[in-house]
């Protein structure tokens, strides 16, 4: 590990500088501008990274009912530590932490007056949600996005309903681009 003390001294001292006091016999302060530590910390930032992330997304259009159905998210763009399930399409935390999701998708035709609600559900049960209610007969994208507390093992799902019957949740080959995903990341450890 590198001391504090083997940063560059600042030859040029200014304004924004600040004194970091060093830990030595002498009692030395040393200064070092904000741009040096900012260089020092960014070669070492390299080392940082987060291995739990994933981005999913529907390929084929679904038939809804009315109730609460789940989506199926059945393709990646990337799964960094093979914690997201294609088949049950779900993710699973692999650790306790602060985790973000976001699930966006589009369903067709709502007559004025309906609603949809797209939720995140947290081990089968529904956990966060978001309502949309059509102003006309309009095709709707209802997304949700929040942040949890999970811990080890717990598991995200989402799930879709709407008030108006059967409707089509689109996937890619329905409309040519990415209409339903579903994605997220370890925010940091708890």
């Amino acid at each position: 590990m590198t001391k504090i003390s083997n940063l560059p001294q600042d030859s040029t001292p200014s304004s924004d500088d600040f004194t970091i006091t060093v830990d030595t016999t002498s009692g030395q302060a040393k200064k070092v501008s904000l741009a040096d530590l900012g260089t020092y910390l960014g070669v070492r930032a390299n080392n940082f990274s987060n291995p739990y992330k994933f981005h999913a997304y529907s390929t084929a259009t679904q038939n809804l009912a009315g109730s609460a159905t789940k989506l199926a998210f059945e393709t990646e763009f990337f799964d960094t530590n093979s914690n997201y399930d294609t088949t049950l399409s779900r993710y699973t935390a692999p650790l306790a932490g602060f985790y973000v999701f976001n699930a966006q998708g589009y369903i067709n035709a709502l007559s004025s007056g309906s609603e949809v609600v797209i939720s995140l559900y947290k081990n089968g049960s529904q956990h966060t949600n978001f309502t949309v209610t059509s102003a006309g007969a309009n095709d709707y994208r209802p997304h949700v996005t929040h942040m949890l507390q999970l811990s080890a093992n717990d598991y995200i799902e989402i799930y879709v309903s709407n008030t108006q019957g059967t409707r089509n949740w689109y996937g890619l080959t329905a409309l040519g681009y990415y209409a339903s995903y579903f994605q997220g990341f370890l925010l940091s450890t708890t």
